[in-house]
């Protein structure tokens, strides 16, 4: 079983790679399908969601 922090790196290292390749498969294998992230460069009013059908290649 991975550490935490272990998790944590592959997580990031999993969007490096999809920002690179635009295939955003390894970022879902850490997501449930009812999975809601916030950006972090949203604001605390409204906050920038993004979910497990997120197109990054559409995005970036």
């Amino acid at each position: 079983m991975n550490t935490i922090q272990e998790t944590i790196k592959n997580y990031f290292d999993a969007w490096n790679e999809a920002f690179t390749s635009k295939n955003a498969d390894n970022i879902r294998s850490f997501m449930s399908n009812k999975f809601t992230g916030y950006w972090a460069h949203s604001t605390i009013e409204k906050p920038d969601e993004y979910g497990y059908n997120y197109d990054l290649p559409k995005h970036y």
